[in-house]
């Protein structure tokens, strides 16, 4: 595939709609498409405040779940959400290691306000499963990076007809938003949420339950 890339200098702008237009030179076809840009998203506005932390274990011993919310970005039909766990790790070399959890795409709903449920007990899996154990080294969590991306429309369509087939007819249908052409032209957004803290209960817990794995708490 030819990857086509250029520096935008204030080209892309929300409220515009862009047309693509490719002339054969060989044949005179004309093979055009148009999409929006999904607007910027607004983020909760506890990401804002330095004191806010991201916890899963709360005081009482029990898991514990924490909620992101964001407001519907224009022209935006579908959400996801990854979270990445920033840690250090101690050995021979001190190294950041950062693992990370893709949750399922959440559909547009009519709603003015999005929002991604991270359960405690989901989260520790997450750490278990992602880390090996060594006994060489000692870890100890650092911090959470979140990252919101969104789709339009086109792109839904496309990933709901390019899903597995679970029935008898194997075959899918061919979905392009291409005028005299195969293919998709459409537009996505990502947005990052950097070094969000983690409350000591959490750490102290992922100390205790997943010792195996050796965080060290404080």
């Amino acid at each position: 595939n030819l990857v086509y890339f250029f520096k935008t200098d204030n080209f892309l702008v929300e409220d515009k709609k862009f047309l693509l237009t490719i002339t054969n030179l060989s044949t005179g076809q004309v093979v055009s498409s148009e999409t929006n840009l999904i607007h910027d998203l607004s983020l909760m506005s506890s990401f804002n405040n330095p004191a806010y932390k991201m916890g899963f274990y709360n005081q009482s011993g029990d898991f514990s779940a924490t909620t992101i919310e964001w407001t519907h970005a224009q022209n935006a039909a579908i959400y996801e959400v990854t979270m990445f766990l920033n840690y250090t790790e101690y050995g021979q070399d001190t190294i950041v290691k950062t693992i990370s959890k893709v949750f399922p795409i959440i559909p547009y709903s009519g709603s003015s306000e999005m929002s991604q449920k991270i359960n405690g007990e989901e989260f520790f899996n997450f750490i278990a499963n992602a880390v090996e154990g060594n006994g060489n080294v000692n870890r100890r969590v650092n911090n959470i990076d979140l990252l919101f991306s969104a789709g339009t429309t086109e792109l839904q369509t496309y990933i709901n007809l390019n899903q597995p087939p679970t029935g008898i007819v194997q075959e899918r249908p061919v979905f392009t938003n291409i005028d005299n052409g195969i293919g998709i032209f459409s537009s996505r957004y990502n947005k990052l949420q950097e070094n969000i803290s983690i409350t000591n209960t959490t750490k102290e817990a992922i100390s205790f339950h997943l010792d195996s794995l050796n965080f060290i708490f404080p």
